[in-house]
């Protein structure tokens, strides 16, 4: 009988430790998976950020320059 075919799975991001917590996902849960030759491995992140007060113009334009530059499938404000 063959094992699972897929793994989902999501997980909450703390802001202030995000570049350590996302390595620590990517050495221990990502690279696991891509060590299969088989496994076809997909990653999505999604990012939600509210400005209780708005956000400046300035970091509008950089945050949607950049979102640009680095290729965002969807980058919008509201």
């Amino acid at each position: 009988m063959p094992g699972p075919r897929a793994f989902h799975g999501s997980v909450a991001v703390d802001a202030a430790v995000a570049k350590s917590q996302l390595v620590t996902l990517a050495d221990e849960i990502i690279t696991l998976l891509a060590s299969d030759p088989t496994a076809e491995v997909r990653l999505t992140l999604e990012i939600a950020a509210s400005f209780p007060d708005g956000a400046g113009d300035q970091l509008k334009r950089a945050i949607s320059e950049n979102a640009t530059s680095l290729n965002f499938t969807t980058a919008a404000w509201e």
